[in-house]
């Protein structure tokens, strides 16, 4: 029993010292807004792969180009014959006598040796004009894919980034209306205790203040939830925690601002702008 309970305690303790040392390597990162956004263009995986399709695209098109150029290829080839056959072929063995007035040439030669130049180019070729012309749209599209994959994570940025100040402000709100609620249930049951209370008004500010631990709990996840989100749009390294800084930039203001004086035609027309412009 006493090397049970050892063993159970120390299973404890290295679960506590494994806890602080996760706690420990945990860096925590003051972020602002645009730097969120400078790190989100930089690191994001979705940006870096519409990159890497603009790269693809670009060499794309210059393999295609490559073909309308001349091309130059060199062929060698080494052929041996064996003893038995190089003697059953070589047909001169059989004439070689002084008395012929004439000379039988050797007919085969047991080492061949081959070599070849070739030189081709393209004068005309429906299909490869037709891959230029098709590299040189996959170029375009990759280009604007990548931009529109670019304004998309930014636009996702700057609202992960409100969304995470919006959640944290409603969890300190609901924080302190936790501890007002704990107030008044603690008054409550000491107003039951001396007799000033009834049960009922008791088991009311019990059941709100159990209420708003629930919504306390719940505003916690959303926060904690809402700065996942954050992370994974800024690629968030292993051990690093961004937290934002309680700071919108004044453009932003400026333009909030802005749109909350125009009136329903106006807000209407904004309809008609594209992204870049919005």
């Amino acid at each position: 029993m006493i090397r049970k309970w050892f063993l159970s305690g120390l299973f404890v303790v290295l679960v506590i010292e494994s806890s602080a040392t996760a706690q420990t390597e945990i860096e925590h990162i003051v972020i602002t807004m645009e730097e969120a956004i400078s790190r989100a263009v930089n690191k994001n995986n979705q940006v870096k792969a519409s990159e890497f399709a603009v790269k693809k695209a670009n060499w794309d098109k210059k393999n295609a180009w490559t073909r309308l150029l001349p091309v130059v290829t060199f062929n060698t080839s080494y052929t041996r014959i064996d003893d038995s056959t190089f003697a059953l072929r070589d047909f001169s063995r059989y004439f070689q006598d002084s008395n012929f007035p004439f000379k039988i040439p050797q007919t085969v030669f047991q080492n061949a040796f081959y070599s070849s130049i070739n030189l081709s180019i393209p004068v005309f070729n429906a299909s490869i004009l037709n891959n230029i012309s098709i590299a040189n749209t996959g170029e375009e599209m990759a280009v604007q894919i990548n931009e529109s994959t670019r304004r998309t994570v930014i636009f996702q940025v700057v609202r992960s980034y409100l969304n995470v100040l919006k959640s944290q402000e409603i969890y300190n709100q609901q924080k302190e209306y936790l501890e007002l609620s704990q107030l008044n249930y603690e008054k409550a049951e000491r107003l039951y205790q001396s007799g000033r209370y009834s049960k009922t008004d008791a088991l009311r500010w019990q059941v709100d203040h159990q209420q708003q631990m629930s919504i306390v709990t719940n505003s916690e996840s959303s926060l904690r939830s809402a700065r996942i989100i954050l992370s994974r749009l800024l690629n968030a390294d292993r051990g690093e925690f961004f937290q934002v800084e309680n700071r919108i930039p004044e453009p932003l203001l400026r333009e909030t601002e802005y749109l909350i004086t125009l009136g329903d035609m106006e807000l209407l027309a904004l309809i008609q702008l594209d992204d870049a412009a919005l």
